[in-house]
């Protein structure tokens, strides 16, 4: 289950343990920084980290927030998602 937030997003279990994390904190008003993603090694490989960040990305082009991005991982997950890039400040 996904839970999305203002400054993060959640990914839990079936018994509500956290398996997934992503945040994204205010750098200025109106822009978030995403800059950590963490999935618990034993789903690794089944896209929860993908999925994190399409949860993030749809709530926060809906709150009209600009979004710059820090963390490697998500860089490079960018780069295969260029759907998303129009969302990205430089």
């Amino acid at each position: 289950m996904f839970q999305v937030g203002k400054d993060r997003t959640l990914y839990f279990d079936q018994n509500g343990q956290i398996m997934g994390m992503l945040t994204y904190p205010k750098e200025a008003s109106g822009v978030v920084n995403i800059n950590y993603i963490f999935v618990d090694p034993s789903l690794r490989g089944r896209k929860i980290a993908s999925q994190l960040l399409e949860h993030a990305f749809s709530y926060l082009v809906l709150k009209n927030e600009k979004i710059i991005c820090s963390c490697p991982y998500v860089k490079h997950w960018l780069q295969k998602h260029p759907e998303y890039q129009p969302f990205v400040e430089e």
